[in-house]
Protein backbone atom coordinates (compact mmCIF):
# COMPACT_ATOMS: atom_id res chain seq x y z
CA UNK A 1 0.00 0.00 0.00
CA UNK A 2 1.55 3.25 -0.91
CA UNK A 3 2.26 6.13 1.60
CA UNK A 4 1.95 10.17 0.64
CA UNK A 5 5.91 10.40 2.13
CA UNK A 6 8.68 8.22 1.27
CA UNK A 7 9.97 6.85 4.38
CA UNK A 8 13.71 7.14 2.94
CA UNK A 9 14.43 10.19 0.59
CA UNK A 10 16.55 9.04 -2.74
CA UNK A 11 19.91 8.11 -2.63
CA UNK A 12 21.39 11.96 -3.53
CA UNK A 13 18.42 14.06 -3.92
CA UNK A 14 18.79 16.10 -0.73
CA UNK A 15 22.61 16.77 -2.09
CA UNK A 16 20.56 17.54 -5.78
CA UNK A 17 18.24 19.33 -4.01
CA UNK A 18 20.91 21.41 -1.80
CA UNK A 19 23.03 21.82 -4.95
CA UNK A 20 19.98 23.83 -7.25
CA UNK A 21 20.69 27.53 -6.20
CA UNK A 22 19.47 30.42 -8.33
CA UNK A 23 21.95 31.10 -10.70
CA UNK A 24 24.27 34.83 -10.56
CA UNK A 25 22.25 36.29 -13.07
CA UNK A 26 18.67 35.53 -11.60
CA UNK A 27 20.13 36.81 -8.50
CA UNK A 28 21.26 40.21 -10.36
CA UNK A 29 18.06 40.25 -11.83
CA UNK A 30 15.69 39.90 -8.56
CA UNK A 31 17.58 42.73 -6.89
CA UNK A 32 17.50 44.88 -9.75
CA UNK A 33 13.27 44.31 -9.80
CA UNK A 34 13.68 44.89 -6.01
CA UNK A 35 15.65 47.88 -6.36
CA UNK A 36 13.22 49.32 -8.82
CA UNK A 37 10.04 48.50 -6.21
CA UNK A 38 12.10 50.36 -3.57
CA UNK A 39 12.49 53.33 -5.63
CA UNK A 40 9.38 53.25 -7.36
CA UNK A 41 7.92 53.31 -3.60
CA UNK A 42 10.18 56.13 -2.28
CA UNK A 43 9.28 58.32 -5.44
CA UNK A 44 5.50 57.17 -6.02
CA UNK A 45 4.77 57.96 -2.51
CA UNK A 46 6.64 61.58 -2.70
CA UNK A 47 4.54 62.44 -5.76
CA UNK A 48 1.46 61.26 -3.68
CA UNK A 49 1.93 63.27 -0.61
CA UNK A 50 3.20 65.96 -2.77
CA UNK A 51 -0.60 66.48 -4.88
CA UNK A 52 -2.87 65.30 -2.46
CA UNK A 53 -5.92 67.09 -4.42
CA UNK A 54 -4.60 65.40 -7.89
CA UNK A 55 -6.98 63.00 -9.59
CA UNK A 56 -4.32 61.02 -11.22
CA UNK A 57 -2.14 59.96 -7.67
CA UNK A 58 -4.22 56.97 -7.89
CA UNK A 59 -2.31 55.62 -10.64
CA UNK A 60 0.81 56.70 -9.49
CA UNK A 61 0.30 55.19 -6.47
CA UNK A 62 -0.15 51.89 -7.63
CA UNK A 63 3.22 52.30 -10.17
CA UNK A 64 5.38 50.67 -7.47
CA UNK A 65 3.52 47.20 -8.63
CA UNK A 66 5.32 47.20 -11.60
CA UNK A 67 8.16 45.84 -10.45
CA UNK A 68 6.46 42.85 -8.87
CA UNK A 69 4.90 41.49 -12.25
CA UNK A 70 8.34 40.36 -13.24
CA UNK A 71 8.96 38.82 -9.58
CA UNK A 72 5.85 36.66 -10.43
CA UNK A 73 6.93 35.86 -14.27
CA UNK A 74 10.11 34.91 -13.03
CA UNK A 75 8.95 32.62 -10.16
CA UNK A 76 6.51 31.16 -12.89
CA UNK A 77 9.11 30.51 -14.93
CA UNK A 78 11.30 28.86 -11.89
CA UNK A 79 8.72 26.82 -11.02
CA UNK A 80 7.81 25.50 -14.33
CA UNK A 81 11.00 24.46 -14.50
CA UNK A 82 11.70 22.25 -11.56
CA UNK A 83 10.73 18.39 -10.96
CA UNK A 84 7.91 16.97 -9.86
CA UNK A 85 8.96 17.09 -6.14
CA UNK A 86 9.95 20.50 -6.65
CA UNK A 87 6.54 21.41 -7.60
CA UNK A 88 4.84 19.49 -5.70
CA UNK A 89 6.83 21.17 -2.31
CA UNK A 90 5.58 24.26 -3.96
CA UNK A 91 2.23 23.94 -4.82
CA UNK A 92 1.87 22.52 -0.75
CA UNK A 93 3.66 25.75 0.88
CA UNK A 94 1.60 27.65 -1.07
CA UNK A 95 -1.43 25.65 -0.28
CA UNK A 96 -0.30 26.25 3.67
CA UNK A 97 0.02 30.02 3.67
CA UNK A 98 -3.40 30.47 1.17
CA UNK A 99 -5.32 28.37 3.80
CA UNK A 100 -3.30 30.05 7.10
CA UNK A 101 -3.51 33.60 5.94
CA UNK A 102 -7.18 33.61 5.03
CA UNK A 103 -7.42 31.74 8.85
CA UNK A 104 -5.13 34.34 10.31
CA UNK A 105 -6.81 37.39 8.63
CA UNK A 106 -10.73 36.24 9.06
CA UNK A 107 -10.15 35.54 12.65
CA UNK A 108 -8.54 38.95 13.34
CA UNK A 109 -11.36 40.17 11.35
CA UNK A 110 -13.53 39.22 13.95
CA UNK A 111 -11.79 40.59 16.27
CA UNK A 112 -11.75 44.01 14.98
CA UNK A 113 -15.64 43.60 15.22
CA UNK A 114 -15.04 43.35 19.26
CA UNK A 115 -12.51 46.22 19.44
CA UNK A 116 -9.05 45.65 18.01
CA UNK A 117 -7.71 48.86 16.23
CA UNK A 118 -7.69 48.37 12.18
CA UNK A 119 -4.70 47.33 10.65
CA UNK A 120 -3.26 47.97 6.76
CA UNK A 121 -3.77 46.06 4.50
CA UNK A 122 -0.27 45.83 3.79
CA UNK A 123 0.41 43.78 6.27
CA UNK A 124 -1.37 40.94 4.40
CA UNK A 125 1.58 39.89 2.53
CA UNK A 126 3.76 39.65 5.44
CA UNK A 127 1.18 37.05 6.78
CA UNK A 128 1.43 34.93 4.24
CA UNK A 129 4.64 35.07 3.04
CA UNK A 130 5.74 33.64 6.55
CA UNK A 131 2.68 31.16 6.04
CA UNK A 132 4.48 30.43 3.05
CA UNK A 133 7.73 29.85 4.59
CA UNK A 134 6.77 28.32 7.58
CA UNK A 135 4.46 25.55 4.54
CA UNK A 136 7.66 25.14 2.71
CA UNK A 137 9.38 24.07 5.85
CA UNK A 138 6.65 21.47 6.71
CA UNK A 139 6.48 20.54 2.73
CA UNK A 140 10.19 19.88 2.64
CA UNK A 141 10.35 18.40 6.20
CA UNK A 142 7.53 16.02 4.88
CA UNK A 143 8.96 15.23 1.22
CA UNK A 144 12.61 15.33 2.13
Amino acid sequence: MPTDAPSTPHPGLMRRLAARRPSRRCLVRALLIWGGYAALVGVCGWVVDANPGADWRYAVAVLPMIPPLFVLRDWLREFRGSDELEQRIALESIAFAFGATALLTFTFGFLQLAGLPDINWLFVWAVMGSCWIVGGRLARRRWL
